[in-house]
């Protein structure tokens, strides 16, 4: 079973404003704060590497 990344909340980052032409629906706006992430990958299970002789 492989379980999802877990993300929260870790800071915020102002808006700036786009050069231009590379603006589309998705752009910043400047000034405005947008919350950043940090996302951790679960770990399914720990397990052990066994070595043959």
């Amino acid at each position: 079973m492989v379980e999802a990344d877990t993300c929260k909340p870790s800071g915020k980052l102002r808006g700036k404003k786009p050069p231009p032409g590379q603006c589309d629906s998705n752009c910043c706006v400047e000034g405005k704060f947008y919350t950043t992430y940090k996302c951790f990958t679960a770990c399914v299970e720990p397990y052990k590497r066994k070595i043959d002789n």
